[in-house]
């Protein structure tokens, strides 16, 4: 796992294909729209049938200020670049088929380096003119 990060706010989250968990690990934070984490289980492990439902308790939100999403390389390799909000360039990483992105904050644009399928994930509704081109 690595998080990609500028001025100690987390812009992104790689989970590589390879990367291993033996234990429930959650990468976002609790208060989040969005929450991801990879669940580990031993055989034999069981989860006892349910439902989501809105909870009696009150819950502490965060704002909305960003929209974050999921990316799932099913397929492919691609270059991602992560930015700040003022259109600084951070970083390049690579993706390859199985690595899973969380974005979390800032800006990021991409270039394929290979025919590529990749699954995103993120809270709707969604609306075109949210997207803001750098």
């Amino acid at each position: 796992m690595e998080a990609i990060s500028h001025k100690n706010k987390i812009l992104g989250i790689i989970i590589r294909s390879q990367d291993h968990y033996k234990k429930t690990t959650f990468f976002s934070d609790p208060l989040a729209a969005l929450q991801v984490g990879m669940l580990s289980y031993v055989p034999g492990s069981t989860i006892r049938a349910h439902v989501h439902q809105k909870s009696r308790k009150p819950v502490k939100k965060k704002p909305l200020q960003e929209i974050e999403e999921i990316l799932y390389m099913r397929k492919g390799e691609s270059l991602v670049s992560f930015f700040t909000e003022k259109r600084r360039l951070i970083c390049k990483r690579r993706l390859k088929k199985g690595d899973l992105l969380i974005f979390l904050s800032g800006a990021h644009g991409f270039t394929y380096v290979k025919r590529s399928e990749v699954l995103e994930v993120k809270k709707g509704p969604y609306s075109e003119d949210s997207k803001k081109f750098l």
